[in-house]
């Protein structure tokens, strides 16, 4: 019983150790326009949706708007640089 406790403990204290190990968070380059076309914590949260809605609403539906457009996305967004910079 006890050396089954230690090795639970040795393995909840092994994956706390690894949860918090220094980890180098990807860096993304700043768009170039002066702002997005929405705020950048919206942005970051709900992304994939407003992705979802818009591909419903212009593939399926034909309705097309330059504001919400993804060639306006990718002009100022995507990266020519292998490296993503």
């Amino acid at each position: 019983m006890t050396q089954r406790l230690a090795i639970a403990l040795l393995m909840i204290l092994s994956l706390t150790a690894s949860s918090i190990a220094d980890v180098t968070l990807p860096s993304y380059p700043k768009g170039k326009g002066e702002h997005c076309v929405e705020p950048t914590d919206v942005m970051r949260r709900d992304h994939f949706e407003y992705l979802m809605h818009h591909r419903q609403i212009s593939v399926h539906l034909g309705v097309r708007s330059k504001r919400h457009s993804l060639v306006g996305c990718v002009d100022c967004h995507a990266s020519q640089a292998d490296d993503g910079t």
